[in-house]
């Protein structure tokens, strides 16, 4: 494939993947992309108004027929409460969402694009596939299996604070 990463060359020939260098601390380089894609992503939607990024997590979320009951687009747009619940509230203002009750959960509701919510989705999620296909462009298929394996493994691991008891006890 191309040429290496120069991290990741470094780390190849160091053998230094304990955390001690910022080049191969795990935490620090996943902020840093991070970083990147949001930067890369606002500057996709500001071509399409006004639209950020939580509120485009939700439009697409709902827009992909995830699922609609409000707790579960938060979880799958990776929103905490209390963000979710200021986005929702201009996405409603603005007139791309609408809610209603759910009758099985009287704590939580189901959230529906409207037509102009549907609109603004379909206008953007092309853009939006094509970061996407354009991020996954250098790697074979191979490649984007094992990423996602590995982006499901550290999701989880990220989620466990056990390790600080394990941590503690070491001591």
């Amino acid at each position: 494939m191309g040429k290496q990463p120069q991290v990741l060359d470094c780390a190849l020939k160091e053998g230094a993947y304990d955390g001690s260098d910022l080049r191969t601390l795990l935490a620090f380089q996943i902020y840093q992309l991070s970083s990147k894609l949001a930067a890369q992503g606002r500057a996709v939607l500001a071509r399409h108004g006004s639209i950020n990024l939580p509120q485009w997590r939700i439009i697409r979320v709902l827009g992909m027929g995830v699922d609609n009951a409000s707790n579960e687009v938060r979880i799958a747009a990776g929103i905490d409460k209390g963000q979710f619940s200021r986005t929702l509230e201009t996405l409603i203002d603005a007139g791309l969402v609408r809610t209603e009750p759910l009758a099985s959960d009287r704590r939580t509701f189901a959230i529906h694009l409207t037509a102009e919510g549907r609109a603004l989705h379909d206008e953007i999620a092309p853009d939006l596939q094509a970061r996407h296909n354009h991020l996954l462009k250098g790697l074979s298929p191979a490649q984007v299996r094992t990423l996602f394996i590995v982006l499901e493994k550290l999701s989880e691991s990220a989620a466990d604070l056990e390790f600080l008891d394990a941590a503690r006890s070491n001591r």
